[in-house]
């Protein structure tokens, strides 16, 4: 269970610090997986039913499977080092949240656009 404290401290240092650029990000890596997944999914699989199932497992690897492996990870290492636990659980929640990153991103589409550089 998250608790306020620890959800005040990520939303303050994703506010402060965001996702430093050239970091690996977790979505970065779902994005691999997808893309590995689709490539092996067209090449395989060629029935409509069993690509929309071949989604569904998709779904279960990185939705659920991330989700439990952070979960465990964590349940195991508070048993260890408590205070390490609380550490990367604020670190990875603020990476969740991704406001500041997400914030940049639309700043870096917005400005060109007001410009009138539809291009850029």
């Amino acid at each position: 269970m998250i608790s306020a404290t620890t959800l005040i401290l990520a939303a303050l240092l994703d506010y402060l610090v965001g996702d430093p650029w050239g970091w690996l990000h977790p979505v970065q890596v779902m994005g691999w997986v997808i893309d590995l997944w689709s490539k092996l999914t067209w090449k395989y699989l060629s029935h409509p039913i069993a690509r929309k199932i071949s989604g569904i497992g998709l779904f279960l690897v990185l939705v659920v499977g991330s989700g439990f492996g952070s979960w465990l990870f964590l349940h195991i290492l508070r048993d260890i080092e408590p205070l390490v636990a609380q550490i990367l659980e604020i670190i990875l929640l603020a990476s969740c949240l991704a406001g500041r990153s997400l914030r940049r991103a639309a700043q870096d589409v917005l400005e060109p656009l007001t410009m009138g550089d539809i291009e850029e």
